[in-house]
């Protein structure tokens, strides 16, 4: 079974276990694979025909919050290297950053899948990130955080309870940052979890290159309906993201 992925703020991935290519990068099996962003990272690993899916994000601006993010990155690697499960992780992440890490009102979010049984399974756990998606034929569903964030305070660890999902072959997990959902428009309403889980609805049939994409420009087009509305005052407001409007191109620049 073809496990698919599509890690919003990084890239889309498919992975076949034993395969030695994720999505358009090369790797050896048993070797992660990061993508960074200055704050924000996703990681994934695989091993014994598993694959492991992790997300964070962290609060703050400026390099203290991107050396932060390396370090919880570096963390993180070690216990994909330990094949520890995605409750587990999350906790020692939290213990690790609040015990040795610990700054004024520092915290982060995280959320991690683990893919077995040929890719029929998931467990999947997350602190304080927005709700995970997971397309299947039935629609798309919503899997929200079982704690909430991490690294701030004691009395926030996490337990290690974490959801046992039974896939079917076609499905597909969507992991992002809040950056993705938290975009307003001209009105100043919020596209929100609702409005990304519509674009991802509308894209889910196509492959997952092209899904990512479309998502990412139905985001876009969200937030350049504010800037066609500044330039052009009759610019007529369209409603949630309709199929049309998403193939709609930006009205150059003047």
């Amino acid at each position: 079974m073809l496990i698919q992925v599509v890690s919003m703020f990084a890239r889309s991935c498919a992975w076949r276990p034993g395969s030695t290519e994720l999505g358009s990068v090369k790797k050896r099996v048993n070797s992660p694979y990061c993508r960074s962003t200055r704050r924000k990272f996703s990681s994934f690993s695989s091993f014994d025909g598993a694959l492991t899916v992790l997300i964070c994000d962290v609060s703050g601006h400026g390099i203290g919050s991107a050396l932060m993010a390396n370090r919880i990155y570096s963390e993180a690697l070690h216990q994909l290297e330990l094949k520890a499960s995605p409750g587990n992780s999350l906790r020692h992440l939290h213990d690790f950053v609040h015990d040795r890490l610990a700054t004024d009102a520092f915290y982060f979010t995280m959320a991690a899948v683990n893919f077995t049984s040929r890719g029929r399974r998931a467990t999947f756990a997350a602190a304080g990130h927005p709700p995970a998606m997971l397309v299947s034929n039935s629609g798309v569903r919503l899997l929200d955080s079982q704690n909430g964030i991490l690294g701030y305070l004691a009395e926030t660890a996490p337990s290690e309870s974490a959801d046992e999902i039974e896939l079917a072959p076609g499905d597909r997990f969507v992991l992002y940052t809040d950056g993705l959902a938290e975009v307003f428009n001209s009105c100043e309403d919020l596209l929100g979890v609702e409005g990304l889980k519509t674009l991802v609805r509308q894209s889910a049939k196509r492959a997952l290159p092209e899904m990512r994409q479309a998502i990412l420009d139905g985001v876009a087009a969200w937030s350049q309906e504010a800037s066609r509305r500044r330039r052009f005052p009759g610019y007529r407001r369209s409603s949630l993201i309709p199929s049309s409007f998403l193939q709609r191109r930006a009205m150059p620049e003047r």
